[in-house]
């Protein structure tokens, strides 16, 4: 049974989307984009009940998720590392061509 064409292009459109908005987000799943709380809970253990709340706030820097800090802050320090060892060879062989 072959699709219309209305049907294929909505088919088309549908996956061209869901391809686009998953590629567009990958290289935000490191971030904090949405800031989860812990649920306050009663003493007997049940969630209390509180007014759904939504806060807005001016535009900020995004910050990594916690388990990727370390991660992160360990190929910082390794690039550091790196161009400080490149920028030793390089005073090296400045010196050496000035002899």
């Amino acid at each position: 049974m072959a699709l219309s064409q209305t049907a294929r292009r909505f088919w088309l459109a549908l996956f061209g989307g869901s391809v686009g908005i998953y590629i567009g987000l990958l290289p935000l799943r490191k971030y904090e984009i949405i800031k989860r709380e812990p649920v306050p809970l009663n003493e007997d253990g049940t969630k209390k009940r509180m007014p759904f709340n939504v806060k807005f706030r001016e535009a900020q820097p995004l910050q990594l998720k916690p388990e990727y800090e370390a991660e992160y802050q360990k190929a910082k320090a390794a690039a550091m590392e790196k161009e400080k060892e490149v920028q030793a060879k390089l005073e090296k062989e400045a010196q050496a061509r000035l002899e």
